[in-house]
């Protein structure tokens, strides 16, 4: 009989598996988080992007679009403040 399948002394075969099983735990734990900071990031990206629109002159012309179509500017309005946009982005080219 082996001194360490004596009652009382501990039988050291099974460190290896236990460092296994940690080593799995903290692995999952570890792709739990990068998952998680990964769709946090892509979901702030997608609310920031729906809620500015693209960046640029096309934002800035959308949103005359819109105000067109609720009828917050007239036609005159309109072609006024477009023809403005337009100037600027010829300007900063």
């Amino acid at each position: 009989m082996h001194y360490y399948n004596q009652p009382g002394v501990h039988n050291l075969n099974f460190i290896p598996f236990a460092f296994f099983g940690a080593l799995m735990f903290g692995l999952f734990w570890l792709i739990v988080i990068i998952i998680l900071v990964y769709f946090f990031k892509k979901s702030k990206h997608h609310r920031h992007h729906i809620h500015y629109g693209s960046l640029g002159s096309n934002s800035a012309e959308n949103l005359l679009k819109e105000r067109f179509v609720k009828g917050e500017i007239n036609d005159e309005e309109y072609k006024r403040m477009k023809k403005t946009l337009s100037e600027d982005v010829e300007d900063k080219k």
